[in-house]
């Protein structure tokens, strides 16, 4: 799937294959708890506690993943 069929599936059908991306990680903003996953060769963010359409935000650009990436410990895979 591509970030452009995603964008066109209906709100409903995005959360379902969002549940079903890889989790990269959570993080809160604000009030809300905001989560990450991967989806083929895209990223979507969901806000949690949003309930308004725009609680979903898909993107390509691996800059964004830099607030998730921060809060990762990867020590254990440097011994």
């Amino acid at each position: 799937m591509t970030i452009f069929d995603y964008a066109h599936l209906e709100k409903e059908q995005q959360v379902k294959r969002f549940w079903n991306g890889v989790l990269i990680g959570q993080r809160f903003e604000e009030q809300s708890l905001v989560e990450c996953r991967q989806i083929d060769s895209f990223y979507v963010e969901y806000k949690m506690l949003e309930k308004h359409p725009q609680n979903l935000r898909f993107f390509e650009d691996t800059e964004l993943l830099h607030p998730y990436l921060a809060e990762m410990d990867i020590e254990a895979l440097l011994a």
